[in-house]
């Protein structure tokens, strides 16, 4: 059941009126059972198994809150974090890891009838096993409650909003949420309508159109030529920002719709003037799951190395993030290079500083933007290709080969949608410039007028019923 389908709205219409049927006391129950049909619409196996871990999960936390032996404590502390991330190893990098493994023996591949080559990731696993081990870790720590309803457990794992790409939710958050009774305001209905739409639009009107080029390109990267792939490797960073992006303001739109509030995942990352402001930024939920998970448990063992300790938990925080988007070498070197980057200004912050000052403030930001963007357009090329031979050919074919000829790039796209595109992109890039600067958001004065919110909302559906294409991309992190 795709968000951007007639079947999901059809869903959500239906899940809303039943949520405000009944008592806030009880609308977890209607999530919860909506929670189950929306990932039974993928598939009844995916079902059983989400239920089956967070019930592990929920006993495991009970069991580790209720220990009263220290020891048996740690053991049933280390054992719970043990089969969480095994089961993510298991079902997400197993053909990695053999394949990595056939190579040190020099063999290239085992017998294709191999069990292991018929594993089927389960949809959604890095999210809800991130929040998993977060919680475990919280219920450990005692800065949590374990919590003692099956049935509010189970929500926290299976929210169908947040299900497939998250946000990666916490403890602290969600959980007191589903607890103290899940109240609905009309104000933040409103809001959450409006932001959903601008979700479907940055989704529907902007990225889903930038997928054809994407996916255009990197299927021939051999016969494209080195300006199509100059232009792709930017085109391709703005199509994942506007697709997961536009995800997250669907999810958080609908979540609010319900009463709850989820973790904002987003600030405006394209402003970031460095790499380091740009995760802090980006996909804030994982960044801010492996700041408090892992970053800062590595600094605290390896606080005698000084400084050091921090290069080496950056290293190792940021390749951790990159091989959670998956199973490949060209994570692992995304990961690297994140950790270089941050590592690099962070021993020549003083130097750059001096250096900025001597510049006009505009210019300083400018520049700082710009080469910010040039970098994680570096990074998004091993993010979009297969393989390092893939990323490397890409990156020899943008300055060599071809040059500027070479195959033409067939999107199957019109003018008009070009046209979309590029007004698109202007209208959601005034925005966040305008919120970037302090400015009052337009937003707010579209939710105070009753008469111009529902005229807005009116003239948005229309828009989206009209520039919508034939089939949607989708959601690039849903392969997560």
């Amino acid at each position: 059941m795709e968000f951007s389908s007639v079947e999901f709205l059809a869903f959500l219409i239906i899940t809303l009126f039943l949520s405000y049927l009944v008592r806030p006391s009880y609308r977890w129950i209607v999530l919860l059972v909506a929670s189950a049909v929306f990932i039974y619409s993928f598939s009844l196996n995916f079902l059983i198994f989400t239920i089956c871990f967070a019930l592990f999960n929920y006993a495991a936390g009970l069991a580790v809150s209720r220990s009263t032996k220290p020891v048996l404590k740690t053991f049933l502390y280390q054992a719970s974090i043990f089969i969480n991330i095994g089961l993510l190893v298991f079902y997400k990098y197993t053909n990695f890891l053999i394949d990595n493994l056939l190579a040190l023996i020099g063999r290239s591949s085992l017998p294709t009838d191999g069990p292991y080559l018929k594993l089927i990731i389960p949809l959604g696993i890095s999210f809800f096993t991130f929040q998993s081990i977060g919680y475990i870790i919280d219920v450990k720590r005692g800065t949590k409650p374990a919590e003692t309803n099956p049935g509010k457990f189970l929500l926290f794992i299976l929210y169908f909003p947040k299900f497939i790409s998250g946000p990666v939710e916490r403890t602290g958050t969600l959980l007191p949420q589903l607890n103290k009774g899940i109240n609905w305001s009309e104000q933040q209905f409103y809001e959450g309508m409006l932001q959903m739409l601008w979700g479907f639009f940055k989704t529907i009107v902007i990225s889903d159109r930038l997928a054809y080029f994407v996916n255009s390109v990197n299927g021939d990267i051999n016969g494209a030529s080195g300006a199509i792939l100059i232009l792709n490797f930017f085109v391709q960073f703005f199509y994942l920002y506007f697709n997961f992006s536009g995800y997250t303001d669907i999810v958080l739109g609908i979540s609010k719709m319900f009463g709850i509030n989820l973790i904002n995942n987003f600030s405006r990352p394209i402003f970031a003037t460095s790499v380091t402001e740009y995760w802090k930024r980006w996909h804030i939920s994982l960044t801010t799951w492996c700041n408090d998970y892992i970053f800062k448990r590595v600094i605290l063992k390896r606080i005698k190395w000084g400084k050091w300790a921090s290069v080496y938990a950056v290293f190792l925080t940021f390749i951790i993030i990159g091989i959670w988007h998956g199973a490949s070498w060209n994570f692992v070197i995304l990961g690297l290079l994140q950790g270089i980057a941050i590592n690099y200004e962070f021993f020549t912050k003083k130097t750059r500083l001096k250096v900025s000052s001597r510049i006009p403030v505009w210019l300083n930001l400018s520049l700082s933007r710009i080469f910010t963007l040039i970098f994680i357009s570096v990074s998004h090329v091993f993010f979009f290709t297969k393989d390092l031979r893939e990323a490397m050919l890409y990156f020899s074919g943008m300055f060599g080969g071809h040059g500027f000829s070479g195959n033409p790039v067939n999107t199957g796209l019109a003018a008009k949608d070009f046209i979309l595109v590029a007004t698109g992109f202007v209208i959601v890039l005034a925005s966040e410039y305008r919120d970037e600067t302090g400015k009052k958001p337009i937003r707010m004065a579209i939710i105070n007028n009753r008469l111009v919110f529902w005229l807005v909302a009116i003239v948005s559906v229309a828009i989206l019923i009209l520039a919508g294409i034939n089939k949607s991309a989708g959601f690039i992190y849903e392969q997560f």
